[in-house]
């Protein structure tokens, strides 16, 4: 009986730990046709924060799709620029959390196609 205990006080303060972490996120999602334009999304990172990461799936059937990810310090962390007919996922993996504004631009141009990016923060 005391085994039982123990190990559901074990479960349940992992799963309160797990529910305390904090995490921030940005996205946006968009369809497209012919277009040519900069979308931007930013996302504040704080010192409490551990991690950051991008994802982003896309199909693009006509056009350029530029992606490019910024730190706060300017420093580009990822600058992709796809102009071929494709469908795809990007994640950067976890990056050290620098704190301030992260900046994803998304540039088109004469772009079809589709895309989903989230940018997420992670205490």
């Amino acid at each position: 009986m005391r085994k039982a205990l123990l190990t559901a006080c074990a479960v349940l303060a992992l799963t309160l730990s797990a529910a305390a972490e904090s995490v921030s996120r940005t996205q946006h999602k968009s369809s497209f046709e012919g277009k040519t334009e900069t979308r931007r999304l930013d996302l504040e990172v704080t010192q409490s924060h551990r991690l950051v990461r991008l994802s982003v799936k896309f199909s693009l059937t006509a056009g350029e799709l530029h992606l490019k990810l910024r730190d706060p310090r300017g420093k580009v962390r990822q600058d992709v620029v796809l102009s071929r007919v494709s469908r795809h996922e990007l994640s950067t993996g976890d990056m050290e959390a620098i704190p301030g504004l992260w900046t994803v631009e998304v540039g088109l141009k004469d772009a079809t196609g589709s895309y989903e990016a989230a940018l997420t923060a992670v205490q």
